[in-house]
């Protein structure tokens, strides 16, 4: 898929009894922890076999872009915890304006 976390969730809900089996993927675009957090509302079921492809570098390691990137969210977003998602957009944003 590459849908919005809403629209993954829905099609997850909606397809479920169908396809029991199935194995839903969406792009990290989708945000991870969010569509987590709406499939586990859903029920446990409906979050089991689906898998978010990553592009960056895991937000518990420590290379220089994600060390970086803490350190701008505790500045600017304190209390907000990293994820995939912001650091993808925090990447983005250091590409463009890198230029």
């Amino acid at each position: 898929m590459a849908a919005t976390y809403r629209a993954a969730a829905k099609f997850v809900e909606k397809t479920r009894d169908f396809f029991p089996g199935m194995i839903y993927t969406n792009v990290s675009a989708v945000g991870a922890t969010t569509l987590a957090e709406e499939l586990t509302l859903l029920g446990p079921r409906y979050a089991n076999g689906v898998i978010v492809t990553q592009v960056v570098p895991a937000v518990s390691g420590y290379s220089s872009i994600v060390l970086e990137y803490k350190n701008a969210l505790a500045k600017y977003f304190p209390g907000e915890a990293p994820d995939s998602s912001s650091l993808e957009g925090y990447i983005s944003a250091n590409v463009l304006s890198r230029r």
